[in-house]
């Protein structure tokens, strides 16, 4: 596995907002959120741990990936205490030419098939943006959460 210089440069501490829509007809939820990127497993994961806020009660999450060293293929796993609760979420994708890394996972739900979930992160040497939608089985994907962040390390 390898890990573009651009992800590598990703290390460190990053700051911004939270946002997101818990269901079609919900308001969003916002929370400021503090990220923590680091190399895991020799440099060739990046793993982003982050801290946030929702409904006044502190949660954590955990994002993490590594590429093959064609850049050709991705995976990674996803945990968040408000989101999937106790359960890791296995995803698997590919990276850009643009340095974009497209993850995707599936989720049970309470009745019927397992729903998606996509996951697209991006990064500069000063911004980072992770957008996540949700895909109830035959439909289009909806936006369901995103990260606005500045490096602040």
């Amino acid at each position: 596995m390898a890990l573009t210089d651009a992800f590598k440069q990703a290390t460190g501490g990053w700051k911004g907002t939270k946002t997101v829509w818990p269901g079609p007809d919900a308001d969003a939820i916002s929370s400021d959120v503090w990220l923590d990127a680091r190399l895991a497993a020799r440099g060739k994961s990046l793993v982003l741990s982050y801290d946030w806020t929702a409904s006044g009660e502190a949660q954590q999450g955990e994002l993490g990936f590594s590429l093959s060293t064609d850049l050709a293929d991705a995976q990674g796993w996803w945990i968040d205490s408000w989101h999937n609760d106790d359960t890791v979420m296995q995803l698997t994708g590919r990276v850009t030419e643009s340095n974009v890394v497209m993850l995707s996972g599936t989720f049970p739900a309470p009745d019927g098939p397992d729903w998606g979930w996509d996951i697209q992160i991006s990064t500069t040497e000063t911004e980072m943006d992770i957008v996540m939608w949700v895909i109830p089985p035959g439909e289009r994907g909806m936006l369901g959460v995103r990260y606005e962040l500045i490096k602040s390390t």
